[in-house]
This record gives structure tokens, sequence and C-alpha cells, in this order.
């Protein structure tokens, strides 16, 4: 609940606001309570691997229309798996990618302040 009162607002009224919201769900029958327990724990587990709830959204409504196009679910799996590898690929690109470009300044730093070196020695002489 940590999580979803943070979006909400901080403080009694966030957590008032989430526990009306959350009980007129469980009255209204919208949701068990074995559900909002499954997605809470979803959330907190999500939330500890960096996982953010808009990424988790766009996952879930991604396997959803997979599944609802009549894709078997063994296949929507394999998709998935695709898609996360894809996407760590991606990532470690950027941070190599910004690693290369520290190491290609270093050298421009280097190579600049060898030749104010070699420039000044040069004057003297």
């Amino acid at each position: 609940m940590d999580t979803i009162s943070n979006s909400v607002g901080s403080g009694e009224e966030g957590e008032a606001l989430v526990a009306a919201v959350l009980g007129a769900a469980l009255e209204s029958g919208d949701i068990s309570p074995e559900s909002l327990g499954g997605a809470m724990l979803a959330q907190r587990a999500a939330s500890a691997l960096g996982i953010s709830a808009d990424d988790l959204a766009k996952s879930l409504a991604l396997q959803r229309a997979l599944t609802d196009s009549g894709m078997p679910r063994h296949e929507v799996a394999n998709a998935m798996s695709l898609a996360m590898g894809i996407a760590q690929q991606q990532q470690q690109q950027r941070e190599i990618g910004g690693k290369e470009l520290e190491e290609a300044i270093r050298c421009v730093k280097y190579t600049i302040l060898r030749k104010r070196k070699n420039f000044f020695q040069m004057k003297k002489v």
C-alpha cells in the first residue's frame, strides 16, 4: 500500500483515499480479497526488481492483447521473453555507449592537455 499511497499523495489523506477506493472495490465485488492480495504481491515483487508500475502495466496489456488475439499462452511467453531480451540488450548498449563517450572525452582532454604542454615547451626554446 506504500507504493500506491505514494502516487496519490502522502500522509493520512492519501492513505484514506487508497483505503476508500480499495474498500469500495472489495464491497462491490469487482475484485476479490485474493485477487487484491495477488496484485499487491505482484506490485511489491516488480518494485523490488526495479520495474516501474508503467512498464508492468504495458507488459500486462501486451500479454492480454496477444492472448485475446488467440495466441497460445506458450507463444505469448516466448514473445515476452524475446521482448525482454531485446530491451535488456538495448539497455546494455546504452550503458556501453555512455562508457565509450566518457572514454572518448577523456582521450580528447588528454590530447588537448598534451598539445598545450608541447606548445608551451616550444615557446621556451
